[in-house]
């Protein structure tokens, strides 16, 4: 997958105003998961009905149908989140930029 590294917080800076366009944005995205996914990391190595895998070790999960939709975890580097914290770790940015990269991504953003 990559190598270990300092990466951005996930979610502990959606405090504020922007909180709930991030909570929004987060719920938006979960429910295009699949696209999502691919978007950001191609075709998955392992495609189960609720579950995706990806990486030549197949240790990132991603939740594409049930309860947890939009839901990861790294089993390498011990990380998870929602569908707004994965693209802030896959593109190793901030939330806020995750954010604005997202609501392009959705349409809702020029």
């Amino acid at each position: 997958m990559r190598a270990t590294t300092a990466w951005p917080r996930l979610r502990a800076d959606r405090r504020g105003a922007s909180s709930s366009l991030a909570q929004r944005t987060a719920r938006r995205l979960g429910e295009r998961i699949e696209d999502l996914a691919r978007a950001l990391l191609g075709e998955p190595a392992l495609k189960r009905r609720a579950q995706w895998r990806f990486g030549a070790r197949r240790s990132l999960l991603i939740n594409v149908a049930g309860e947890r939709r939009g839901r990861w975890y790294s089993f390498e580097e011990q990380r998870g989140g929602d569908a707004l914290d994965l693209v802030a770790w896959v593109r190793r940015v901030e939330t806020r930029d995750a954010l604005s990269w997202a609501r392009q991504w959705l349409g809702e953003e020029r």
